[in-house]
């Protein structure tokens, strides 16, 4: 699919009656292709000379790059793209410490939690700098909307090497689950590991808000909610 956007703005100033147009031609796939053409036309006394220009071209400067940042807003939105990633799993037992605290606060205080939704991402651990604070990604593997949200130091020490690297919450924010916790994370560890996620994806994704674990009587690992075969590319 493709589109064209074309954008323009002319200025006319009484004293320099010079004229701008900014045209901006933009194209899906938005990496592509993003062209800014600008033509100023100086005015001219009687003799041929062009009038002082300083304060035009300062104005023109400004509106210039204001109008570039919102081009790059206009890429930054939409550039949705897939990035591979080793998968792991953590919660109450193994969180360090031990508990649902999280670094980030992104609207529901520094509790780890969700349920996978686009609304209520489940929160994920990961380098910082790996991925943007509070960014929210969609993982096929679970079809859940997640949010980066806390920090993890095995992350950390692959990011170095520029190593992706995601750690998916699970399990109760107030209950530890222990090792029956601990060995259902390692359950839903995928073989391999690193499979593609989606950055900046769409709202309306397919969503299974089955929790990963939950701490019964009898505990419950839902092994049976991670979708191994997909094709991330699609969801784009």
């Amino acid at each position: 699919m493709s589109y064209e956007l074309v954008q323009t703005a002319a200025l006319s100033l009484n004293t320099y009656p010079w004229h701008f147009i900014l045209t901006q031609k933009v194209q899906r796939p938005l990496r592509k292709s993003m062209n800014i053409y600008i033509f100023l036309e100086a005015p001219q006394s009687s003799s041929g000379t062009i009038r002082n220009t300083q304060p035009i071209m300062a104005l023109s400067l400004v509106l210039i790059l204001l109008w570039v940042g919102t081009a790059s807003t206009l890429v930054a939105r939409q550039s949705c793209h897939v990035q591979v990633a080793i998968r792991t799993f953590y919660g109450y037992p193994d969180n360090d410490p031990p508990g649902a605290g999280i670094a980030y606060d992104c609207g529901r205080g520094q509790i780890a939690g969700g349920t996978g939704t686009f609304n209520d991402p489940l929160t994920f651990a990961t380098a910082p700098g790996e991925f943007e604070t509070c960014e929210i990604i969609y993982d096929p593997y679970l079809r859940k909307y997640l949010r980066m949200e806390d920090y993890c130091e095995s992350c950390n020490r692959e990011w170095g090497n520029r190593v992706w690297h995601i750690d998916v919450w699970t399990g109760s924010n107030t209950v530890n689950g222990g090792n029956s916790q601990v060995d259902c994370e390692v359950k839903l560890t995928p073989t391999p590991q690193d499979k593609p996620i989606v950055r900046r994806p769409g709202a309306n994704l397919a969503v299974d808000t089955t929790p990963l674990y939950v701490m019964l009587n009898t505990p419950v690992c839902n092994v049976g909610s991670v979708f191994p075969s997909y094709v991330a590319q699609s969801l784009c």
